[in-house]
């Protein structure tokens, strides 16, 4: 059992490490195996739950793109040296230029994917779509930034220390087209924050698809599983999408950790002599 009270799995695949500092031997989980996936999904659920226990009021929000904002990339063929190239349509995307080669082990996965589609059933060719971090980073900065300032006018009875918001956002691709989107949850001290950001600001901050298409509602029942599951679903997708320009990814609050306000309410130090945790030992 961990601090956050889980019945944890044991790792199938335990991982020997040399222990420079105690010398000998110590093993560790591997991460990789079935069991530390359900661990780490399971982890998160519950910190996501903690987070809302400790908030005012929480949101659950879908972001998608319409066809004019969505990230794409396009396979391009070169004949002379028989690589294969993919132009990114976004310039200034993290850490990826706007042309990537692709290795050759992974053009076979080109053919699982499923071109944009434009129409009820019509598509583009060659054409699909990929994760971009930094349009949801962006995104977080201009709704903090549209809270704080209130451009609107409807938290002027809110005190500017008390207009904050934490968050967790995870994207996705979907079963059948694979076309990018994410999942995510806001977390606030302030009903009044709360209802702003639901009712207006979620949306000025978010501009990339019609308003009819973004979906925001307060956060009930199994929802922080629900988002969680996300983190670990990347391995089902093809391969090319696995690559580190396209892969999925999370976001969170970090200052402090999701989470952290449960140990806020309660004695730590007591929950830690009360309770038997497991102590990895090096073993010689």
């Amino acid at each position: 059992e961990n601090l956050l009270g889980l019945n944890l799995q044991k790792c199938t695949n335990m991982v020997r490490l040399k222990d420079k500092r105690h010398g000998g031997y110590m093993y560790v989980p591997c991460g990789h195996c079935t069991n530390c996936i359900t661990n780490y999904r399971n982890n998160l659920a519950r910190r996501l739950d903690l987070e809302k226990e400790g908030s005012v009021s929480s949101l659950f929000f879908t972001l998608t793109y319409d066809n004019d904002h969505i990230p794409t990339f396009t396979p391009t063929y070169n004949d002379e040296d028989g690589n294969i190239s993919l132009m990114l349509n976004n310039s200034g995307s993290l850490d990826v230029d706007n042309e990537i080669t692709l290795p050759q082990h992974l053009v076979p996965s080109l053919s699982q994917l499923c071109p944009i589609q434009i129409g009820r059933n019509s598509y583009t060719s060659d054409t699909y779509s990929y994760c971009k971090k930094s349009d949801f980073q962006k995104f977080i900065k201009r709704l903090r930034r549209l809270v704080e300032y209130d451009s609107k006018n409807l938290l002027i009875e809110v005190p500017k220390k008390d207009r904050t918001l934490r968050y967790f956002l995870c994207t996705e691709y979907g079963p059948k087209t694979y076309r990018a989107h994410a999942h995510g949850i806001l977390f606030f001290q302030n009903k009044q924050v709360s209802d702003a950001v639901e009712n207006e600001y979620i949306f000025d901050a978010w501009q990339l698809c019609a308003r009819s298409n973004l979906r925001c509602a307060p956060l009930i029942g199994g929802g922080s599983s629900y988002v969680s599951k996300y983190v670990n679903k990347h391995a089902d997708y093809p391969s090319i999408l696995q690559m580190p320009f396209a892969d999925t990814f999370y976001i969170s609050s970090r200052k402090p950790a999701i989470g952290c306000s449960y140990l806020n309410k309660r004695n730590t130090t007591t929950m830690l002599k009360e309770r038997d945790f497991t102590i990895s030992r090096p073993i010689k």
